[in-house]
């Protein structure tokens, strides 16, 4: 997709990590005792939601881009990490909104990659427990002026340490008429917050983001495609009546981008062979899409 000319900047509320990503050799293996652990790949790399949202923003033109999140300053071996994941917001042309706690460890994720598009991850939480400022809370309502959009990823609005400070971001975005777009994870999300709670928070939310089975296990429905393409609709037409556009895609190929007007766009992603190429690959899908679909030019 090409940039927008007149597209302008985005704050991403998220996380910034440091990532210990492992694939396995053969790639595509789905059982274990077939899997030649001692023959794939180790790379770290700085990573996180916000990381990766923010980047991918970059890539699809917005800017300038911002990005809050919390770091780790305890001094030691993670700090190095931390300094790291600062580098690469620099590298990438982010502008950095940072909450710094010096008694607590940077944040490190431990992810391995196997076939058919599967992972299994082991986070250290460190950095993304650190409360948010008010000096950085206003540090990002500062920002609102130079951007078109908000996107929270649902990590800081579902962690008690964070949501308060998040809500009050997209408040004030609100109150600019700035549209907010929520991206739903964890997937795990119906174990921290109950269905009622989730509408409420929409309150504040123009855009939903979401894995079509994170909002059917939020409403207690079986998974895609044993709920049937009905109950799926429904699912959809569910939160229209709460925002004004839903992105879902189930199991992160087909997509379906809809507006309380109707379909905007729907179609299948491409997938890579490797399941560690799918990384990063659902927030370009985002930000290009949030770009050609929901950005209010004057």
């Amino acid at each position: 997709m090409t940039a927008t000319p007149d597209l302008g900047g985005l704050l991403v509320i998220g996380d910034l990590m440091l990532d210990i990503v492992a694939t396995p050799d053969p790639h595509f293996s789905t059982e274990p005792d077939a899997t030649g652990y001692l023959h794939g790949s180790v790379v770290v790399t700085p990573g996180g939601s916000g990381l990766s949202i923010a980047r991918s923003a970059v890539e699809e033109g917005w800017a300038p881009v911002f990005l809050l999140h919390g770091s780790g300053g305890r001094p030691g071996p993670l700090r190095a990490a931390a300094e790291r994941a600062f580098a690469e917001l620099a590298d990438f042309r982010i502008t950095s909104i940072a909450s710094v706690c010096p008694d607590i460890e940077h944040g490190i994720a431990v992810i391995g990659y196997h076939g058919q598009g599967r992972r299994i991850m082991f986070g250290s939480p460190g950095a993304n427990a650190v409360p948010y400022t008010d000096e950085a809370i206003e540090q990002a309502r500062a920002a609102l002026p130079a951007v078109d959009a908000v996107i929270v990823s649902g990590y800081t609005l579902f962690r008690d340490t964070t949501a308060d400070g998040t809500l009050r971001i997209m408040a004030a975005a609100n109150r600019r008429q700035i549209p907010v777009v929520l991206d739903v994870v964890p997937h795990s999300i119906a174990h921290t917050v109950s269905a009622d709670r989730f509408a409420e928070i929409l309150g504040l939310v123009d855009v939903v983001s979401s894995e079509l089975n994170t909002l059917l296990t939020l409403w207690g429905e079986k998974p895609w495609p044993q709920c049937g393409s009905e109950v799926a609709h429904d699912t959809v037409e569910r939160l229209l009546k709460l925002v004004d556009g839903v992105i879902v895609y189930p199991e992160f190929r087909h997509y379906d981008v809809r507006s309380r007007d109707g379909v905007l766009a729907e179609g299948w992603l491409d997938l890579p062979d490797r399941s560690a190429d799918t990384r990063g690959l659902a927030d370009r899908f985002l930000t290009a899409t949030v770009r050609d679909h929901f950005i209010r030019h004057s």
